[in-house]
């Protein structure tokens, strides 16, 4: 016979789903009863902002072989080392690799490194998770493409740079391939242009890009896209230089792209050629 002091699990689930935030870690120390409903919730959501702390929540979440780092949804990670600020170790650094190794469930990440040059954080061997929202600290290379090529359902992706593939031919800029079977519910895209060109056969709809030194990247982007995707809706690139905007606005305006796009974020006003919008029909 249950004691009558004793609340059932489900009643302690209940009272944990409507307690507020700051009373979680009080109800993880009230009963075992509570313990693990509550750290559920608790851990659903991680923040990693200061490096010296990193180390005693790191430790908690790998605590009894990953425990608690399999409760984790959403993971943030983000250390400012501008103006000087304090710079993690690199222990810091293989301490997050840690926890992405154990948790099983992760569904969103987002990891800000300023030094964007750490592959080995994940392992594609290694981890579990499938990521449906992607912002990590890694430049666009074979690591990275190894380990998005494991992750079927991530629908959006944000690359902050690319390693260009070197080789004799220095006046060709390839870069890393993905394999047609990668990414395959990719909606949305924050990239360098070369990236979002090498992807235009995934189910694109939203793209942010920036111009590089090299404009022509960006009318192949075009042209390629005019030819292979059916599903871009909504194209932003910064720093389109002037003498760029009236090819560009051309090419829109003549290829399939223009019966679909519902937002083009390109123009720079005012235009040198105002009134070249109104004539192709854009607007």
């Amino acid at each position: 016979v249950m004691p009558n002091h004793v609340l059932p699990a489900e009643v302690c689930a209940r009272i944990v789903r409507h307690a507020s935030h700051s009373d979680l870690p009080a109800l993880c120390r009230l009963s075992k009863l509570f313990q693990e409903p509550a750290e559920q919730k608790l851990y659903q959501t991680v923040y990693l902002h200061d490096p010296l702390q990193t180390e005693r929540i790191c430790g908690s979440l790998l605590a009894h072989d990953g425990k608690r780092a399999a409760y984790i949804r959403a993971i943030n990670v983000e250390v400012d080392t501008r103006y000087g600020r304090y710079r993690p170790p690199e222990q810091f650094w293989r301490r997050i690799s840690d926890v992405f190794l154990k948790a099983d469930n992760l569904e969103f990440a987002y990891v800000v490194d300023p030094e964007t040059c750490r592959p080995w954080i994940l392992d594609p061997s290694s981890v579990h998770f499938q990521l449906r929202d992607c912002m990590l600290p890694l430049a666009w290379n074979k690591h990275l493409v190894a380990f998005l090529q494991t992750q079927k359902q991530v629908r959006s992706l944000y690359v902050p740079k690319v390693d260009l593939i070197r080789d004799n031919d220095t006046t060709i800029r390839r870069i890393q391939p993905m394999p047609p079977d990668g990414l395959p519910n990719l909606i949305t895209l924050e990239a360098p242009l070369l990236v979002a060109t090498e992807l235009l056969s995934k189910p694109i709809r939203h793209v942010q890009a920036a111009m590089d030194e090299d404009g022509d990247i960006f009318l192949t982007f075009l042209s390629q896209a005019a030819r292979s995707n059916t599903t871009l809706r909504s194209l932003n690139v910064h720093s389109v230089p002037d003498f760029l905007v009236s090819d560009v606005l051309r090419l829109l305006a003549n290829s399939p792209l223009s019966a679909y796009m519902r937002h083009i974020g390109i123009l720079h006003l005012p235009l040198n050629e105002v009134s070249l919008v109104h004539t192709l029909g854009l607007f």
